[in-house]
């Protein structure tokens, strides 16, 4: 038999088995059903409750017995467990459909006792609330006893107050004078933001006419007008634009009242790691990548296991609220589990696609794979090179 609610429906048909093999001479009762005989327990314990269960599902001729040696069976009966019962050792044609039913509504009748449950614990709980606030309101009112009883230390506490309140408002004009110059200076970037733009879509034009050049010629001293191979040209065009975006986001971090810092770490190097685990992030990882750089080779479990572990002392390091997920290619579907200490692994059809799907605002990425950081970077993500997370793990 199956699940435990199943079971416990079919005590009575258990019952009535005990009964007749009570009845039977000790030679003739089956061994794997005596311990039920000789157990004096009034209700039947469970574990011997499944193991007679699943002898009487299993036994044609012992449910026989139960039917024969025993009162009458009602299928109809008003009690469930009576009703299952009998539809277990009877076994018309269509008991399976009428048993399921039967468990099916004594499933929801435990559900709808649990619910009520909940709601005496939620009505006393809403007391207990009240109590304490009570209680609290007490405490209160001894509080303002003491502070009355005390104006000397209560003068001084003002006074600390009010400095402390100066030093706050003096601090806040600092900021607002800040943040003025940088909304100033904002305005002045969007034309130049504007220009680089244009210019690096420029560039990535003339990088796509090097590459589809024949392979005599891929290794060309400039790509318009930058030294070094296509390649070269891209990576320093992947930092060129996580320097612009991550400027632009400057004034918004001054308003909220942060420190201002250096300038950001390049995206492939591990500084940029490092700063980026001080504030809270969603870190989505492409493991192949990574694991691929790590192990040299393509990777196999260990290699994956390695990476999940790593990642888990990168989670520890981190800002609370940090989470990190890795997602790898998997042929099976989609999949789910637990990697490292509060590391979420993710096997999907495709980890770029997904990376894409869930990078935003408040994400960093982390991939080889230039497309990826590119779209991920649209989103409004962090893309970072896999490079930078391998020497911040070397570390």
């Amino acid at each position: 038999m199956a699940i435990a609610s199943e079971i416990e429906l079919l005590r009575p048909a258990v019952e009535r088995l005990r009964v007749v093999l009570k009845r039977m001479d000790t030679a003739d009762v089956p061994a794997r059903l005596r311990p039920l005989t000789k157990s004096s327990a009034r209700r039947v314990p469970p574990p011997l409750l499944k193991g007679a269960v699943d002898a009487l599902d299993r036994d044609e001729w012992l449910r026989t017995q139960v039917v024969e040696k025993g009162d009458a069976l009602d299928t109809e009966a008003s009690q469930r467990p009576e009703a299952a019962s009998a539809l277990f050792l009877l076994r018309p044609e269509t008991w399976e459909e009428e048993f399921a039913k039967l468990v099916e509504e004594s499933e929801e009748t435990s559900l709808a006792g649990k619910v009520t449950r909940l709601e005496r614990q939620r009505r006393n709980d809403a007391l207990t609330i009240k109590r304490l606030r009570a209680e609290i309101k007490g405490l209160r009112r001894q509080r303002d006893s003491v502070v009355a009883g005390t104006t000397e230390r209560y003068h001084e506490d003002m006074a600390e107050e009010n400095e402390r309140l100066a030093r706050s408002e003096a601090r806040r004009a600092e900021v607002e004078k800040l943040r003025v110059a940088l909304e100033e200076r904002s305005l002045n970037m969007e034309e130049e933001l504007r220009d680089i733009r244009s210019r690096l879509e420029s560039t990535r034009q003339a990088l796509e006419r090097e590459r589809r050049k024949p392979s005599g010629t891929a290794e060309a001293d400039t790509v318009a007008g930058m030294p070094g191979s296509p390649e070269a040209v891209a990576s320093i065009l992947d930092r060129v634009m996580l320097s612009v975006r991550r400027e632009t986001v400057t004034e918004e971090l001054v308003a909220s009242d942060q420190e201002i810092g250096s300038p950001p770490a390049l995206p492939d190097t591990p500084d940029a790691v490092a700063e980026l685990i001080a504030d809270r992030w969603v870190w989505l990882i492409d493991g192949y990548n990574v694991s691929y750089l790590l192990a040299g080779r393509r990777p196999e479990s260990m290699d994956r296991l390695r990476l999940e572990s790593r990642l888990g002392r990168l989670l520890a390091k981190a800002a609370r609220g940090t989470t990190v997920t890795v997602y790898w290619d998997s042929s099976e579907g989609v999949d789910s589990r637990s990697g490292g200490p509060g590391v979420a692994v993710r096997f999907v059809p495709s980890a770029d696609e997904a990376i894409i799907e869930h990078a935003g605002p408040a994400t960093v990425v982390v991939s080889t794979d230039r497309r990826v950081r590119e779209e991920s970077e649209e989103k409004g993500a962090i893309p970072l090179w896999s490079e930078a997370l391998i020497g911040w793990f070397g570390n």
